[in-house]
Formats: C-alpha cells, structure tokens, sequence
C-alpha cells in the first residue's frame, strides 16, 4: 500500500475543473481548498508505479499551476504471511 500527499495549487478561476479532474483519477481523494486555488490531496494505490503515473498525470490538467510532494508512507506485503510487514 502507497499512500502520498500533495499541495496542488491551480488558477482559482479553473478550480472547478481542476477538482473535477482530480476527482476522476484512481485514488485521489481532495481533502481540504480555499479559494487562492490551493489544495492539499492525496493518492493511493498498491503499486508504486501506478501511483507515480497518476499523480504524474495531474501535470496534464488544464489549470494546474505547481504540485508539491508533502509525504509518502508505503506498506510492503508479505506474501508468505498475507499481510504488512
């Protein structure tokens, strides 16, 4: 399990569409935006790889002006037990 938080800061005018847009990527959850256009958010994933493409992705969206990594916490598995290490 990947877990990683970021501040997203995107052109108040465009914060409609940005939140729109980060709501439709797999495991993005916004948890708190004012109206300077600042949003802090988080993504989740198992894989590490999908999680990087993910939050790589939130570069595409119109209106998105900067992403700053705050935290990554991950969790390996261990097959032989089936759970966290």
């Amino acid at each position: 399990m990947n877990i990683s938080s970021a501040v997203v800061k995107a052109k108040p005018e465009k914060m409609i569409s940005v939140r729109k847009a980060l709501a439709k990527l797999p495991g993005v959850e916004i948890h708190i935006e004012d109206e300077h256009g600042t949003l802090v958010v988080t993504v989740e994933d198992d894989q590490l790889d999908t999680l990087v493409t993910t939050i790589s992705n939130f570069l595409h969206i119109d209106g998105l002006l900067s992403v700053t990594p705050s935290y990554h916490y991950f969790e390996q598995s261990d097959p032989q037990i089936g759970g966290a290490l």
